[in-house]
């Protein structure tokens, strides 16, 4: 989970941001954990996307009252069904009759964002299956691509702090032990 994550930061990030991730490689190593712990990481990271890169991005560039009410309406989202259509209605609005290739990357963004929420509800209602809401449709690595993702869409949409966001995160989401996130 955590591999798939710096998997997708090292395949878009600059040189520099490359070379960031190497102190974190050691600590990479017996990082695959029980279920509960891995569905805890794969929330973690939803809740990245969502609170954190999907309005990073959204305040990235000129300003704009809407997308600021956008960004602080993400930053406070606390239950993943809330997220789910909330995303979701962000992403329909932002993306109005645009084609997916017109698309700014703070639509990107909150597409990541939206897709990381998806996954995190489907993961989280179907924890009791077989392979707890994973499939071939939406494999269980879906949230950290989704994080990672936003983050490079926070970038592209000329957020500063995107790379440095997005390396602390997977600072934090290694020092997730615990089911319950820390």
């Amino acid at each position: 989970m955590i591999a798939a994550y710096v998997h997708h930061l090292n395949d878009n990030s600059p040189d520099d941001v490359r070379q960031s991730l190497i102190p974190f490689l050691p600590r990479l190593i017996d990082t695959a954990a029980a279920e509960e712990l891995e569905q805890a990481r794969s929330e973690f990271f939803a809740w990245k996307a969502i609170r954190v890169f999907a309005p990073a991005a959204l305040r990235a560039g000129r300003y704009s009252k809407r997308r600021d009410r956008y960004a602080t309406r993400l930053e406070s989202l606390t239950e993943l069904r809330v997220a789910l259509i909330t995303t979701e209605k962000i992403l329909n609005t932002l993306r109005g009759d645009l084609y997916m290739e017109d698309w700014p990357p703070a639509t990107f963004a909150v597409r990541r964002a939206f897709e990381a929420a998806r996954a995190a509800c489907c993961f989280a209602n179907s924890r009791d299956d077989h392979f707890g809401g994973a499939s071939a449709v939406m494999p269980y690595e879906s949230c950290p691509h989704a994080a990672a993702g936003a983050a490079f869409q926070a970038y592209r949409a000329g957020c500063e702090t995107a790379w440095s966001l997005a390396l602390e995160t997977l600072g934090e989401v290694l020092s997730v032990r615990t089911a319950g996130g820390r």
